[in-house]
């Protein structure tokens, strides 16, 4: 070392910010439906690409899947500690939560739980990996590639698990009512 300030080896994040734009929306829309609450989930979003950029830095680059699927993990965790952290926290009672949850969603209220404690109930009759995928596609709004990549398939896999899931989904008792009702009203 002869006094020379260490040189900083430059690393091309313009891959980087094409990930930020591709999976920022979708990150976001993953850590809400967790948490729950929009200003957790913004400053979620914010530490997990904090923690991508800083691995991204050190590795000088990573390869597109491997970010996905690095940026979803760091995510996971983070939920997890917040989560964590809630436990802590004085704990809403069903009637407060339920008060809070008939305020913002007014319109046809009984509908809309009888509706969600059947997808609950179907959804809890499937096996985990075509719960996962069900929930990445239509829940996250994740495209194919991302959510075959979180998932650890290919893109013909997880249309396999998807197809398998509805196919699935369709027998339960829970829900044949509802395939009924969209082919009477069709």
């Amino acid at each position: 070392m002869n006094g020379e300030p260490t040189r900083v080896q430059e690393v091309d994040e313009s891959r980087f910010v094409d990930l930020l734009h591709a999976q920022g929306p979708q990150l976001l829309r993953y850590i809400l439906t967790r948490v729950g609450d929009t200003h957790a989930a913004q400053v979620i979003r914010q530490v997990v690409l904090g923690e991508l950029l800083v691995y991204w830095r050190r590795r000088h680059g990573v390869p597109d899947d491997d970010a996905v699927r690095l940026l979803y993990g760091f995510a996971r965790r983070k939920i997890g500690n917040w989560r964590r952290e809630q436990t802590n926290a004085p704990v809403a009672t069903d009637d407060e939560v339920l008060h809070r949850w008939l305020d913002t969603h007014a319109t046809d209220t009984c509908a809309l739980i009888d509706t969600r404690v059947d997808l609950v109930r179907a959804l809890a009759q499937l096996d985990e990996l075509q719960r996962q995928a069900l929930m990445y596609v239509y829940v996250d709004q994740l495209s194919y590639d991302a959510a075959a990549a979180l998932l650890r398939v290919s893109r013909d896999g997880l249309n396999n698990v998807l197809r398998a899931a509805k196919k699935a989904a369709r027998k339960c008792p829970e829900l044949t009512e509802y395939g009924t009702q969209k082919e009477a009203s069709a």
